[in-house]
């Protein structure tokens, strides 16, 4: 069942049960694709609608087929209950069950983690200011004072849009007589800018190709909420979130504690946090993308911030959480 149908939370009894298995179900097919990975030996494919029984159709060496069907039930019998039934080969039964299973094959969309899905795949890093999102993305950060430069995921040829909210400002600036207006000056039109640009982006992101995100459009909201004006975000807004979606996961990259966040040059003025600012935020942005039914991976901060001026810790930092995300999407 693909994650993103709207059926998963439409026309089933067990909603709630079903939300939990999905993301379940989900996580086994990525071990599934981990272990065979370069032998592609497995191919799984998602369906929009849920199908009304589940088929196994095995072939044997010796060239015989067997068939096992087992029906679905919305209103009674556990899984565990439900009749399995095998279809004897060379039966009417067999090629109808058989022909079911190709046709619904060659219509389900290929699920994998590898280029060739034929759709963009859009990843999301998210979290609160002072993470690291922009190093692991394109290798260097403003508050960086050594300017130094490390392997960013834009480093091996990937796409990768930068910081959200400081290209809104930017646009937004470019909308107003006021040269050197910030989002508080004016929310409305922030968010306005904000969400056309989020939007832009995510309607650039190319087919057969991962696209990278420095912040999703869900970052807004949790702006909003912050400096209490959410009834500034455009309805546009909120068509689009419940009209597209991210690709899973969403990395969320956990604060790195012990670093002054204060606004630099095109930030806005109210991007000034302490470390339980931060921490708070980080479970807020976490929260929000599982409320949309997103599978998120955390992305735990350095273990020795003080030693962030160390470029080999750094550097090894670094690694270590871009690993987590290479792993994850099967770089």
């Amino acid at each position: 069942m693909n994650q993103h149908s709207p059926a998963i939370d439409y026309g089933q009894l067990r909603p709630i049960v079903d939300r939990k298995n999905v993301p379940v179900s989900y996580q086994w097919l990525q071990e599934i694709k981990e272990y065979d990975k370069g032998r592609n030996r497995v191919e799984i494919r998602v369906l929009n609608n849920f199908p009304p029984f589940g088929i196994e159709y095995f072939k044997k060496k010796d060239g015989k087929k067997i068939i096992n069907v087992r029906p679905y039930f919305l209103t009674n019998y556990e899984p565990e209950k439900r009749p399995l039934l095998m279809v004897k080969e060379h039966s009417e039964w067999q090629n109808i069950f058989y022909s079911e299973f190709e046709q619904l094959w060659e219509k389900a969309q290929i699920w994998g983690n590898t280029r060739g899905w034929g759709k963009p795949k859009r990843i999301v890093l998210d979290g609160s200011p002072g993470g690291g999102k922009t190093t692991l993305l394109s290798g260097t950060s403003q508050r960086d004072i050594y300017n130094r430069e490390f392997k960013g995921i834009n480093k091996s040829g990937y796409t990768v849009f930068g910081n959200l909210i400081n290209a809104s400002i930017e646009d937004m600036r470019r909308k107003s007589a006021n040269k050197s207006i910030q989002p508080p000056d004016d929310w409305k039109l922030f968010f306005e800018c904000a969400t056309d640009r989020a939007i832009k982006y995510y309607e650039a992101a190319k087919p057969d190709l991962i696209t990278f995100y420095d912040r999703g459009i869900f970052y807004l909201e949790i702006m909003a909420e912050r400096n209490n004006c959410k009834e500034m975000l455009p309805e546009k807004y909120f068509s689009f979130i419940n009209e597209n979606r991210y690709d899973d996961p969403i990395f969320i990259v956990h604060p790195i504690l012990g670093i002054e966040i204060k606004p630099l040059e095109g930030d806005s003025k109210t991007r000034v946090f302490t470390d339980d600012e931060r921490i708070e935020q980080d479970k807020k942005i976490v929260a929000l993308y599982k409320r949309h039914r997103y599978r998120v991976i955390e992305i735990p901060s350095p273990d020795s911030p003080d030693l962030i001026r160390n470029f080999e810790v750094v550097n090894n930092s670094v690694n270590d959480r871009l690993s987590i995300i290479k792993k994850e999407l099967g770089l």
